[in-house]
């Protein structure tokens, strides 16, 4: 069963890695020599950056993904999606971003459940 739930992480990881620097390709080839692009009335705006920092540039860590692109990228991670509503604006962010608070939110849901700490523990 933990070869299994190993097997399984591992392939999440792969899967999520390469999502992200797929997309970060495909920003970089529409995004690159472009003001950017606004969707839904700017409630979605795709724009290219690069960002030094780890998530919303909170720090000089991050996921792995975002640790490959500091490889490819010269210690800079491609950030190129942010979501607003009218003049709320998150900062500029990226798929293994995503991921990452997707993670945490599902270990909370997890932990939160009863038996939720204990569960997978044998």
């Amino acid at each position: 069963m933990k070869r299994t739930r190993a097997l399984i992480f591992v392939a999440l990881l792969l899967v999520s890695v390469g999502c992200d620097h797929v997309a970060k390709q495909i920003a970089h080839g529409v995004l690159a020599n472009s003001p950017g692009v606004s969707v839904a009335a700017d409630t979605l705006r795709f724009e290219l950056t690069s960002n030094p920092g780890a998530f919303l540039s909170l720090g000089a860590g991050g996921g792995l993904s975002n640790w490959l692109d500091r490889l490819l990228h010269g210690g800079a991670v491609t950030d190129f999606v942010s979501l607003g509503l009218g003049p709320l604006r998150t900062g500029v962010f990226n798929l293994a971003d995503v991921f990452i608070v997707a993670g945490v939110a599902l270990l909370l849901l997890h932990s939160l459940q009863p038996g939720g700490s204990r569960r997978g523990t044998t």
